[in-house]
């Protein structure tokens, strides 16, 4: 699966590239760690909260992580600890989120 995204300056800033982004969906797409995976969840939020963060007035309104269940980490177990126990927590998160661990077999 591949995703691509314009990053020129009428799109996304450069302080926030997305692998994808479609009418104030951002996507993201994490198959190696876990603190990537929660670094892309920080990303999104800031986009969220952050009018500034995209030009021409998008919004980053709601965000997908897409994560393959081939690898151990990042889970979608271990995502939705890390959301509830610390980001929600202590950083607010408020971005409505949706986590697909994809089947790839």
């Amino acid at each position: 699966m591949k995703f691509e995204t314009t990053t020129d300056y009428d799109v996304v800033s450069r302080r926030a590239s997305f692998d994808a982004y479609k009418e104030g969906v951002v996507v993201e797409h994490e198959s190696g760690e876990q603190m990537r995976a929660n670094w892309h969840l920080m990303k999104m939020e800031m986009a969220h909260r952050d009018s500034n963060v995209f030009s021409m007035g998008r919004t980053a309104d709601a965000g997908v992580l897409l994560i393959p269940s081939y690898v151990n980490f990042p889970t979608l177990g271990r995502t939705e600890n890390d959301v509830q126990a610390v980001l929600e927590q202590y950083f607010d998160f408020s971005i409505p989120l949706f986590v697909w661990e994809y089947p790839t077999k």
